[in-house]
């Protein structure tokens, strides 16, 4: 910012006036940024989409803005895929926040395994692809931390949590 360079998405940012201190944020701006979107006016929260990775200039304008509401501690709510690239998402946004003096008292993932009957995570999930030696680490990593779908290395991808009620569900247990 005082360098000069703008906020490259600042539509993607919405402070929540009665949960400002809550934040929905959305992996990419593809199926599940409407659901995103519903959920912030239904909640009142606040809301950033990111275009997958978080970025440090837009993670800037955002610490900024919740600063400027006198917000500096957090919750975050990560509605994203399951899977290794989704799995990193939350935590580095976490670590920018932090960098920029925003404390996230509470990390909470919307879409895990455990949202899901045994016969949708047989139809929903797929195996995860490993290209690549950094991928196979970062798989292995996952499926440490995680536990990955009852132990194997599989994903869920963040739309196939529907209908948005069932969203909704989560969501409250979640924030309660």
């Amino acid at each position: 910012r005082q360098f000069g360079f703008k906020d490259p998405f600042p539509e993607d940012r919405i402070l929540g006036k009665r949960r400002g201190h809550q934040i929905l944020l959305v992996e990419k701006g593809d199926a599940i940024e409407a659901f995103g979107r519903q959920l912030q006016e239904q909640f009142d929260l606040t809301l950033l989409i990111l275009k997958g990775t978080p970025s440090l200039l837009a993670s800037e304008y955002f610490t900024a803005a919740l600063r400027e509401a006198g917000i500096l501690e957090v919750e975050v709510y990560f509605y994203g895929d399951f899977d290794y690239a989704g799995w990193d998402i939350g935590t580095a946004f976490i670590r920018q926040l932090k960098f920029y003096g925003i404390h996230c008292v509470r990390f909470r993932r919307l879409v895990l395994p455990e949202c899901f009957t045994p016969e949708e995570l047989a139809v929903y999930s797929r195996p995860t692809d490993t290209p690549t030696a950094t991928i196979v680490s970062r798989v292995a990593r996952w499926l440490r931390e995680s536990g990955g779908v009852n132990g194997e290395a599989r994903g869920i991808h963040a739309n196939w949590l529907f209908p948005y009620e069932r969203l909704v569900s989560r969501l409250e247990a979640l924030i309660q």
